[in-house]
């Protein structure tokens, strides 16, 4: 998993780090990754939401993508030559799912066939 599903971030006041332009580069970069690794999609989402504040345990997370990512290097997007063109859409809402407003959190995926595309 690309994040502990238990592990919910939020801002804080502890820890934080001065320095946010690695944070910023690593994030703007996990996003162009994302496009093609949609599994990693949610993940990235959640970690842009802090660039104003940023704290270790941010930097962590991110991190923790980025081992994701090592570890599973050929886990990209697949698509099958023998195939019939067919677009599926799944979506699930989690009511006050954020920590921090307290507003409902909505999760889609898509598929293409049987290719995970978003």
């Amino acid at each position: 998993m690309p994040t502990e599903v238990s592990l919910k971030l939020k801002h804080t006041e502890e820890d934080l780090l001065a320095n946010r332009s690695t944070y910023m580069q690593l994030i703007a970069k996990l996003m162009y990754v994302a496009l093609t690794k949609p599994g990693i999609a949610y993940s990235v989402h959640e970690l842009s939401q802090f660039m104003d504040k940023l704290a270790q345990i941010h930097l962590d997370a991110a991190f923790k993508v980025l081992r994701y990512l090592k570890n599973a290097p050929d886990q990209g997007l697949f698509l099958s030559t023998k195939f019939k063109l067919k677009l599926v859409a799944f979506s699930n809402s989690d009511w006050a799912g954020c920590q921090e407003t307290r507003r409902y959190v909505t999760v889609f995926y898509i598929l293409l066939s049987e290719s995970l595309i978003g």
